[in-house]
């Protein structure tokens, strides 16, 4: 009998020993995945956070270029209004204005920024210097590109007696291509700064 009992103690002491291993890679294969897992939520965390990060610099690079935009969309529209302000004490039509954006540069450290405006206007010629000696006021720092005059000749204007040279008829369109005309383009600079 004490052969049996050391039988079934050696096998109760295999079994122990089996399950006491068992038990071991079990905990050794827990901790393993604890750390993976521990280490992929903390990669995706860690590249997610560089996502958002990158995403972030991205909507504020748009942000300061939609502020810059607006801005010049600003500036233009109050350049506008100033030569209309012209065109009223001037009493010049307005055919069309063209304007750029503004421009940023920079020369030996000194920032400013350059608006392009291009009038097209007609009105006597008087009219049209003072429109012209009015923009070159107002725009102290503008500098004139390029001017030009259209004077239609008495010829085109009237007939022979005195009639209009265009036996058509006498619209509007022909009013303002009989008058003399004005195209101007301005470079507009302004300090901002150093």
């Amino acid at each position: 009998m004490v052969g049996v009992f050391l039988i079934v103690l050696l096998s109760l002491g295999m079994v122990q020993l089996q399950q006491t291993q068992a038990r071991n890679r079990a905990e050794q294969e827990m901790a393993q995945a604890g750390l993976l897992i521990e280490k992929l939520a903390n990669t995706g965390l860690v590249s997610q956070k560089e996502d958002l990060q990158e995403r972030l610099e991205k909507v504020k690079a748009e942000m300061t270029a939609e502020k810059s935009r607006l801005r010049q969309s600003l500036e233009t529209i109050e350049s506008c209004g100033d030569i209309y302000d012209i065109v009223g004490y001037s009493h010049v039509t307005i055919v069309r204005i063209e304007s750029s954006a503004v421009t940023e540069a920079e020369i030996d450290g000194v920032k400013y920024s350059v608006l392009k405006v291009t009038v097209k206007a007609s009105g006597t010629v008087a009219d049209l210097v003072d429109f012209v000696s009015g923009l070159l006021e107002k725009y102290g720092t503008g500098v004139v590109m390029s001017a030009q005059i259209n004077v239609p000749e008495e010829d085109d204007i009237s007939g022979v007696d005195g009639e209009s040279g265009d036996s058509e008829g006498t619209g509007d369109d022909q009013e303002s291509s009989e008058s003399p005309q004005l195209m101007i383009t301005l470079m507009i600079y302004d300090y901002r700064g150093s």
